[in-house]
């Protein structure tokens, strides 16, 4: 039996990091898809399904940088967790901020990871991988807590 690909909204307003990461999950060990939006307004509108987004998959993950533009990422976590339909959504912060506050805040508004990007290339390779690896290998098992079809929201 083949393993459905683990699908992945990336919100990253950096082309730059963006790419790493895309190129990351190619070469991590599980199948990935992956969806980017450029700010906190489409990330909402993309796993709300509103407009353009009204037909795309949910996703099994979301990573969110926190920096972006119209709506930051601390706003996104708090409209996404603060809702019902979405608060089981697993939502991984990868940001360049290692301030304290920012995390704090972060975990406040009930991030599942809180991941700073690392400036050496290979470094932040190796860690998507990680993430890869975690989120679609080992955790794997439990995108039944969100799964999109139970919930009739596909």
């Amino acid at each position: 039996m083949h393993d459905p690909p683990l699908h992945v909204l990336l919100v990253e307003d950096d082309d730059g990091h963006a790419m790493i990461i895309e190129k990351s999950f190619w070469s991590a060990e599980r199948r990935a898809t992956i969806d980017r939006v450029c700010d906190g307004v489409e990330a909402v509108a993309y796993v709300k399904r509103q407009g353009i987004y009204h037909d795309r998959p949910r996703p099994h993950l979301i990573l969110l940088d926190l920096k972006l533009p119209r709506m930051d990422g601390h706003q996104v976590l708090r409209i996404l967790k603060g809702d019902d339909h979405f608060k089981t959504m697993p939502i991984v912060v990868l940001t360049t901020s290692d301030a304290d506050n920012d995390a704090h805040q972060a975990y406040s508004l009930h991030a599942n990871s809180y991941l700073v990007k690392p400036t050496n290339f290979d470094e932040f390779c190796q860690l998507i991988r990680a993430v890869s690896s975690y989120w679609g290998v080992w955790n794997r098992a439990h995108w039944g807590v969100w799964n999109p079809a139970k919930e009739g929201r596909q």
